[in-house]
């Protein structure tokens, strides 16, 4: 029945809003951090936007001189934004994260920093470009995939329905992810009776489960429905150690991850 859930396509419009905003958008941070080709587009720049749908969530950008700072709501950010864009809906917003260049959204601020906009535009397009290539994995791309894996799942877990009906039957404890790259950091995840919990790094405590993969491609391959699970964990691709009934729920709502995304 778990498996049947998670492989439903009932997608809910908020929740992919959410991932974009929440998950995809957040490792900018990282990108620019890593990617020198990234950084070098935003260099002697200055700015700050806000995108959201109207009246409802948002999340704020902050650029200054290659770097991107990132607050997941306006009130966060203590200083007024420099552009704002808004969408009429998530479904509105969705459309033009997926590339539909005629959901384009609203500019309701920064009308004389077009300059700002094209360069921001510039950043997305090569995050987007470097994602999507599967030809070769390389250090960057391991840690963005990672990280964006690491905080859907967290948000599927918030928002997702199906995700919350798996995690129901899952059993209590805290589950820890890591990938065989160097400098690719571990993320954590803890399913508790107060809800979900979720951070980069060393746990906080020792984790009922531990999950290894061997490289990105096999970690991608396991949550894109692509791989063998059983015998990859055969071949030692991929180590569980632990809580593994936690393991298998966590991985089937990771699948739908990357299925609301892709």
């Amino acid at each position: 029945m778990k498996i049947e859930a998670a492989m439903k396509k009932d997608f809910i419009p908020i929740v992919l809003t959410k991932l974009y905003l929440q998950a995809v958008l957040p490792t900018l941070t990282e990108f620019v951090r890593l990617d020198s080709a990234a950084r070098s587009i935003i260099d002697n720049s200055k700015f700050s936007l806000s995108i959201g749908v109207i009246n409802k969530v948002g999340i704020l950008l902050n650029i200054d001189n290659g770097r991107v700072s990132y607050y997941k709501s306006y009130a966060a950010y203590p200083f007024r934004s420099s552009i704002n864009l808004r969408f009429l809906s998530f479904k509105h917003l969705n459309h033009f994260f997926k590339g539909h260049t005629w959901a384009a959204p609203i500019l309701l601020k920064g009308f004389s920093k077009i300059r700002h906009l094209k360069k921001f535009s510039q950043l997305t397009d090569r995050l987007t470009a470097l994602l999507l290539d599967k030809s070769v994995f390389n250090a960057v791309q391991a840690q963005l995939i990672f990280s964006i894996l690491g905080k859907g799942l967290f948000v599927l877990a918030k928002y997702d329905p199906v995700a919350q009906n798996i995690l129901q039957d899952l059993p209590f404890g805290l589950a820890e992810f890591s990938l065989g790259h160097d400098g690719v950091q571990s993320f954590w995840f803890e399913h508790t009776n107060k809800g979900p919990g979720f951070g980069f790094g060393v746990a906080p405590k020792r984790p009922e489960v531990k999950i290894h993969f061997k490289n990105i491609e096999i970690a991608h391959a396991a949550f894109s429905n692509k791989l063998d699970t059983l015998a990859a964990i055969g071949s030692q691709d991929i180590k569980i150690s632990g809580l593994i009934p936690l393991a298998d729920g966590l991985s089937l709502i990771m699948e739908r991850v990357d299925s609301y995304l892709i």
